[in-house]
C-alpha cells in the first residue's frame, strides 16, 4: 500500500508544478500573440482605409 501512496504523491507534485508553470508561462505567451494580432488588425484596417478612400480623377 505504501508504494501506491508514494506514487500518488509524486504524480500530484509533478502535476502541481506543471500547472503552476503553465500559469506563469501563459500570460507571457498571450501578450506577444495579442500584440501581433493587434498590429495585424491595425495594418489591415489602415490598408482598407487607403483602398476605400475616394480618388480624384484628373482630367
Amino acid at each position: 500500500m505504501l508504494p501506491i501512496e508514494i506514487f500518488g504523491w509524486i504524480i500530484s507534485m509533478i502535476l502541481g508544478v506543471v500547472f503552476i508553470g503553465s500559469l506563469v508561462a501563459l500570460p507571457k505567451g498571450m501578450t506577444s500573440k495579442t500584440q501581433t494580432e493587434k498590429s495585424f488588425t491595425q495594418r489591415t484596417i489602415s490598408e482598407k482605409k487607403i483602398k476605400d478612400r475616394p480618388t480624384k480623377k484628373t482630367s
